[in-house]
């Protein structure tokens, strides 16, 4: 076994490094050599010394498939049987294709007298030889149960046997080789060759007989983890997310797997901020963590836990999982989880207003802190002096708790540790914007957005976004500073930071996103006209930035008390049951928990996130549905709405004809035409409105130059669609979602077809819709001049062949009116249908995606989406919803007509004639011709069937 210990333990140190286990890690060179020496010393019989030496190596790394045999070799020697069984259990828990563990289970059937098991055992072992010595190492383990008489005559029978077995160890060499290879390109954060070098290794292991599947789940959590911590961040989230979800509760696979997997999507849940989903994970990872022999992985998932319960405010959870992790140190005689205890409970104690809690709170601070100290854990010292000086802050040694703070943020910067300095400077932001002491708090935002700035430089477009979420509170917390303090230059600054940065990058083809200045947005604006830039900053709560030609105003609203006015009388079931109690009316304050009603001292925290995607998805469904018997619901939703984001900035609005609004979050799918004003009135019987995703996206657009004699419009509807000839398994699976999403990423790479993809989603044969046909027909009547295709004119690869000739890019309106579809969990697949044939046609699938339209070269003032649901996608924290809409901006549409809904064929086409109508004879602009046809529509021109919103308010425009 000696030749193979170094090959391994990169493989493994890896591993251990990315968990990040201070207390444990050393030189790759100490752990060998004291591995090489129990290995002399179990040749010897010197069992006691070995497994002294190999328990040292347990410390180090509790987790390499060789130690465990090597105990089990120790222990046979011994005569416990039992013992090493237990050991060798275990290997099959950290993954069975290490042929030393298979090898060491043949000599366990030995020396219970089960030779024959043992040959094959050995034959299994064999189809995991990497290297010729391995055999070598098989005779030297025989030699030694020989010399000192265990077992003699059989081992001495397999050594002259051995020669005449056979196996080929090439799949598992394919399988090592492709893995081997994926892991480097995850080093690299070569995000898509890592995924497809890792399917190659699943694949070989899946030929294995038997298969080796804990070991295909440990080396894709392996993968995914190496791809997220060197910055493939979503992609290595793909993988980890997969690992976890299949092996949670899947009972043939073994307990260190599945810890594992959850303790890096716990990771990944911690880093974007999902801490609740986070918290699950650990607890269902826990008892998985417990039973295996090395409790360093428990340990880790405690301290991730604390993380996440801090980071919902749980801090009388917290205190609970400190003291476990105190006594799990105290147990295994660990300083480091010892030390990590004390600063959990510490650190819980902190936030309590009770004077014996902050007692209790340096105390423990200060054991932590000796302990760290006393063991050299100084990446942990330094996190507890943080703590330590927020007991400075709370007994009023403020500059004390600031100097403490500026020192260790400079030592960290010294040593380029910029993402600790990061959390340390928001550190003390959040004492200052607790105590009210906002101006005091915005430098140290700034600052660790600045240095957040320049490490998101560092990364690829999707990472960068995700790592924008990852650090979105110091933006938050500055976007509030503003707010409070009345800066409108300061919000506006702050939210065109974090806001469609991706996208303004993309759009300028720079790295380093062309933000526009406000004085040059200003210039922008008409005098008829004024921007409101809004910012959730947190559930009920909104800072609106209000800008017009020569002002800027910085306003919040807190809505919690109306929020929850209205959750309480709509959809919280508890106070509607108890609100029927005769005589009985719950205060407002109040909230009922099993037999018991609590009152809550900040009327905020009966309003959360939850309830706030509860109000915003049940607003939708109501302007959907116009059916009289929800009308009154409905007006008192949508004026809910308008009383939060309206009526706080109506007097410095008023006089104004156009908003340009630029919505955050789920605000993008909230149509803000169809808010209901005091007065009974739709907002866009009042105002003009249009979108914009950012100031910055604003200020690109508006350097666009386009040619005044391109063509009026290309007009493409009454696709048809056949049944595609392709056929896939349905995906049922997270595994089978998984799998196909790497697919679609591949192919979109490579330009290949994704029908195979779209029929696993379950695409079948799609409806004929003959109102499209009437649609661009009418079009054509319309608009003088419009080229015009339809049925299977209206093809993809003629589409794409436009395009690439520059002939698209003369058209002023492109306009296509087909189906549509969203997809959140394969965002890359969203798109419109084309003509869909049985048999693709000149290499096209027939689906027109997302990242394909964002390459189209147009040159458009308007592109119109006549399809259901276009204006939808994913939303990403700061980046917003990543969807057609941004593709169209990126392919040179200065402006994209999309929908919010499901449409109506008949409205649609009445909406779209006569908008065209409108441009022709009066030269409006196409967003004032979209306002003005909702008004039309309102009014009852086109039928009081076409009145409600579910016909008019879908319909947005974004851009200019």
């Amino acid at each position: 076994m000696k030749n193979r210990v170094f090959t391994l333990l990169i493989s493994m140190l890896l591993t251990i490094s990315l968990l990040s286990l201070p207390h444990t890690v050393r030189a790759q060179e100490d752990l060998n050599e004291i591995y090489l020496k129990a290995y002399d010393l179990v040749k010897k019989n010197q069992t006691q010394e070995s497994l002294k030496l190999l328990q040292e190596v347990m410390e180090i790394n509790g987790y390499f498939e060789n130690v465990y045999a090597m105990f089990a070799f120790n222990y046979m020697l011994k005569g416990d049987l039992i013992q090493a069984g237990t050991y060798l259990k275990a290997t099959e828990d950290l993954g069975e294709t290490s042929i030393y563990p298979v090898f060491m289970r043949a000599n366990l059937k030995v020396f219970e007298g089960k030779v024959d098991e043992a040959k094959a055992l050995i034959k299994l072992a064999l189809q995991y030889k990497q290297l010729d010595s391995d055999i070598q190492d098989f005779n030297d383990a025989w030699d030694t149960f020989i010399q000192f008489d265990k077992k003699s005559s059989d081992f001495q029978s397999l050594k002259a046997w051995l020669p005449t077995v056979k196996v080929s160890n090439k799949v598992f060499m394919d399988a090592l080789e492709a893995n081997t290879k994926a892991q480097n390109l995850a080093l690299e954060a070569k995000g898509p060759e890592a995924l497809n070098a890792f399917n190659g290794a699943l694949d070989a292991l899946n030929k294995l007989t038997p298969k080796g599947t804990n070991t295909a789940y440990k080396w894709q959590a392996e993968v995914g983890a190496s791809l997220f911590y060197n910055g493939a961040i979503e992609a290595g989230a793909q993988l980890i997310g997969n690992a976890y979800k299949n092996t949670i509760s899947n009972n043939a696979i073994g307990d260190y797997v599945k810890a594992i997997s959850a303790y890096y999507y716990s990771d990944y849940l911690n880093y974007i901020g999902n801490f609740q989903l986070g918290q699950q994970v650990v607890d269902q990872a826990l008892p998985y963590s417990r039973r295996l022999l090395s409790l360093d992985l428990t340990g880790q998932l405690l301290l991730k836990k604390s993380s996440m319960l801090s980071g919902q405010g749980l801090n009388q959870e917290n205190i609970a999982v400190g003291n476990q992790l105190l006594q799990l140190g105290n147990n295994m005689k660990n300083p480091y989880f010892q030390a990590q205890g004390y600063n959990t409970l510490g650190s819980s104690y902190l936030v309590s207003t009770d004077p014996a809690d902050r007692t209790k709170a340096k105390q423990y601070l200060e054991q932590a802190n000796t302990v760290a100290i006393n063991n050299n854990f100084g990446y942990l010292a330094e996190t507890i002096q943080g703590n330590l000086a927020i007991t400075y802050w709370q007994s009023g040694q403020r500059d004390k708790a600031v100097q403490t703070y500026q020192t260790l943020i400079n030592s960290l910067l010294s040593q380029n540790r910029e993402q600790d300095a990061i959390v340390n400077l928001n550190n003390v932001g959040t004492m200052f914007f607790f105590t009210e002491e906002y101006a005091r708090a915005i430098p140290y935002f700034e600052k660790a957005i600045s240095i957040s700035e320049e490490f998101r430089a560092q990364l690829d477009g999707q990472n960068r976004i995700t790592y924008l979420q990852s650090q979105l509170s110091a933006y938050q917390f500055l976007t509030y500073c503003y707010a409070r303090t009345g800066n409108g230059t300061g919000l506006f600054n702050s939210i065109d930071q974090q806001r469609a940065r991706v996208l303004t990058e993309r759009m300028t083809l720079n790295k380093k996103a062309t933000k526009t200045t406000l004085e040059k947005f200003q210039a922008s604006l008409k005098s008829d006209e004024v921007a409101l830039f809004y910012s959730l900053t947190e559930p009920g709560a909104v800072a609106i930035n209000v800008v017009t030609k020569d002002k800027t105003y910085a306003i919040l609203k807190e809505f919690f008390k109306e929020f929850t006015e209205l959750k309480q009388r709509y959809f919280d079931k508890a106070r509607n049951e108890d609100m029927q109690r005769i005589g009985f009316k719950l205060p407002l304050n109040a909230r009922v928990v099993g037999d018991r009603i609590l009152m809550e001292n900040d009327i905020a925290n009966m309003f959360n996130q939850e309830d706030f995607e509860t109000l915003g998805e049940l607003t939708r469904e109501l302007l959907q549905d116009d059916k009289p018997e929800y009308a009154e619901i409905k007006t008192k939703f949508l004026n809910t709405y308008y009383k939060f984001l309206i009526e706080p900035v109506a007097n410095l609005i008023a006089g104004k004809k156009k908003l340009i609004i630029s919505p955050d979050g789920l605000l993008n799918f909230i149509p803000f035409e169809a808010l209901i004003t005091n007065q009974g009135r739709y907002l866009i019987e009042d105002v003009g409105i249009r979108y914009m995703q950012s100031a910055s996206v604003g200020g690109v657009i508006n350097s666009r130059k386009y040619s005044a004699d391109r063509k009026p419009m290309l007009a493409m509807g009454g696709a048809l669609y056949d049944e595609m000839s392709t056929k896939a398994d349905p995906i049922r699976s997270s595994e089978r979602l998984q799998k196909m999403n790497f697919l679609a990423e591949e192919n979109a790479m490579q330009g290949l077809s994704q029908r195979e993809v779209y029929a696993a989603l379950g695409f079948g044969k799609m409806n004929y819709l003959p109102g499209t046909l009437s649609e661009v027909e009418t079009m054509a009547a319309t608009v003088p001049g419009t080229d015009v295709y339809t049925g299977l004119q209206m093809d993809e690869a003629f589409l794409k062949q436009l395009s690439a000739e520059g002939k698209l890019a003369n058209y002023k309106v492109v306009h296509l009116a087909t189906h549509g579809f969203a997809l959140p969990d394969i965002p890359q697949l969203s798109g419109v249908a084309m003509s869909i044939l049985k048999d693709e046609k000149d290499g096209e699938d027939g689906y027109l995606t997302a990242p394909e339209i964002s390459s189209l070269k147009l040159n458009a003032d308007l592109v119109v989406l006549s399809a259901c649901e276009t204006g939808l996608g994913k939303i990403y924290g700061g980046e917003g919803v990543m969807g057609l809409t941004q593709s169209l901006i990126l392919a040179g549409a200065n402006g994209a007509a999309v929908s919010l809904w499901a449409v109506n064929d008949a409205s649609t086409m009445y909406f779209m004639a006569g908008m065209y109508e409108l441009v022709g004879k009066t030269n409006m602009t196409y967003a004032d011709a979209i306002d003005d046809m909702k008004r039309r529509f309102i009014k009852g021109e086109f039928g009081d069937t076409f009145k409600g919103t579910g016909f008019w308010s879908p319909f947005i425009h974004y851009g200019n």
